[in-house]
């Protein structure tokens, strides 16, 4: 079996995390690259994985779905080891050159651990403060601009300048 290449793997597991990584990769020129995402759920949350899941077809051409243990925070041993099972599928899915997380606590510290021994880059991003803001939405927001004039700035033909 052939595995898919991706440049950028993105956790996710809510939609605020799904929401910010679509802002983030409009606004670091991650368009253009192969982007996938990971959809973690627990039985307890499939409605919402499968929110997730509607959602991310919109962005993402290979979407990958993990079900973890229930209360995969828990650090029981039994518990850990079938999270490691879990990301393993990842691995034999893609061939990966970064990974995205929105955290390094718990069951996310295992994997991330494995993305280390697989030799992967990993990046962190924003899991809930919204602060990823496309260029569009920067400029076109007039909150935004108001905001920029307080501190004396405003945009001009796409760009930021001084106010004069």
């Amino acid at each position: 079996m052939s595995k898919n290449y991706v440049d950028n793997i993105f956790l996710i597991s809510s939609v605020g995390q799904l929401n910010n990584v679509f802002k983030l990769i409009e606004s670091n020129d991650l368009k253009g690259q192969s982007n996938g995402c990971v959809i973690l759920w627990t039985k307890a949350n499939r409605q919402i994985a499968d929110k997730l899941t509607e959602k991310a077809q919109l962005v993402f051409r290979h979407i990958l779905r993990i079900c973890l243990p229930l209360n995969p925070t828990g650090g029981h041993l039994y518990t850990v080891y079938k999270c490691k099972k879990a990301y393993s599928i990842l691995f034999e899915e893609f061939n990966i050159k970064s990974v995205w997380v929105a955290s390094s606590n718990s069951h996310y510290s295992l994997f991330l651990s494995m993305c280390v021994s697989y030799g992967l880059e990993v990046n962190y991003y924003e899991e809930g403060l919204g602060t990823y803001k496309s260029k569009d939405m920067l400029l076109n927001s007039s909150s935004s601009r108001d905001n920029l004039r307080k501190f004396g700035l405003e945009v001009k033909r796409g760009f930021l300048s001084m106010v004069s």
